[in-house]
């Protein structure tokens, strides 16, 4: 799978907005809480003796240099920062908590115009480029051009075919934020991400450009108390600004989901789907997990999604779907 990538929310210029600050530690004063770290001459944190760094109020105020060393107490690396956006970085500090480790299992499927779906690996993704490219015809020859919302005249699939149309990058992160106040329950904060990188095929971007979904599901034990995320949209071209777009989160018991437009040939675009959720402290020492998925049709419609623990399943349909397991030690530590 050469065009598919995983990383731990390592995803370049991620501008994700996550909704109103929710207090993981209390007041942020330092001398009420934790031990006092200094990050310069003008800033003092408070840190608590499992790692977690106290939320940091007027995070906005800080300066790149400031954010990014509380970043590192909480146990974020350097080539994560690096890749962090300047927004996200102050989200993630005036949430404050701990940076938890990660293990994350990706790949990729085709679910073809015939109604068959492949694994795509390194030994046949030749094969199934050429699958691709035949439906892809059959498509085009099917479909009458249309006015999609974007404004422009397409088929169901735009261009000549790039397999896959741009480079796909699916991750997960896990923060640790500490102890609701009758100690029963852990709070941790959930985050799936994506991220379409186009040019990635002899200048091409994505091919295929209308709704795609993205979503993720826990264990019977965890349940959300917050639910938020965005997409973000960037003209590859003299113009460097960012188009942002909160997403309409369909929450489900075991877990969430989020549909958007994507663009295609021209634009960068990436996101997160985030849950800050709970999970009792009984389950300490155990293995914590998440599913994510990701749906890529190449057609215009909803397409249903059916999220139960740990399972994510897709009503039928033509495109790319990317599916990954993320799992990690429950702790307080």
């Amino acid at each position: 799978m050469k065009n598919i990538r995983f990383l731990g929310l390592s995803l370049v210029s991620l501008l994700m907005v996550v909704s109103p600050v929710v207090h993981a530690a209390g007041p942020t004063d330092p001398d009420s809480q934790g031990k006092k770290v200094r990050i310069d001459s003008s800033l003092i944190i408070s840190k608590f003796e499992d790692g977690r760094v106290a939320p940091v109020q007027n995070a906005d105020k800080l300066t790149g240099d400031q954010v990014d060393n509380i970043l590192l107490q909480m146990n974020v690396t350097e080539d994560e920062i690096k890749t962090y956006s300047k927004d996200f970085k102050k989200k993630l500090v005036s949430r404050g908590g701990i940076k938890v480790d990660v293990e994350i299992d990706l790949r990729e499927y085709y679910n073809s115009l015939s109604g068959e779906s492949y694994l795509v690996t390194e030994e046949n993704k030749d094969s199934i480029d050429l699958i691709k490219q035949k439906d892809m015809n059959t498509i085009n020859n099917m479909t009458p051009k249309s006015k999609s919302s974007k404004g422009e005249v397409q088929t169901l699939a735009m261009g000549s075919y790039t397999s896959p149309g741009g480079k796909f990058i699916g991750g997960a992160a896990v923060f640790f934020l500490g102890k609701t106040s009758n100690n029963t329950e852990y709070k941790y904060d959930y985050y799936t991400t994506y991220d379409w990188y186009p040019f990635a095929n002899n200048g091409n971007g994505l091919n295929f450009y209308f709704h795609d979904t993205v979503a993720h599901a826990w264990q019977s034990h965890t349940t959300s108390v917050l639910r938020n995320g965005a997409n973000n949209l960037q003209i590859y071209s003299t113009n460097p600004s960012v188009t942002q777009t909160p997403f309409t989160v369909t929450p489900s018991i075991s877990g969430s989901s989020a549909r958007f437009d994507i663009y295609g040939n021209g634009y960068h675009e990436w996101g997160a789907l985030h849950d800050e959720v709970r999970i009792p402290v009984s389950n300490k020492g155990t293995t914590g997990s998440f599913v994510s998925s990701y749906a890529h049709p190449w057609s215009t419609g909803v397409i249903g999604v059916n999220i139960k623990v740990l399972f994510i399943d897709w009503n039928s349909f033509t495109g790319d779907k990317y599916d990954w397991a993320s799992t990690f030690t429950i702790s307080n530590t």
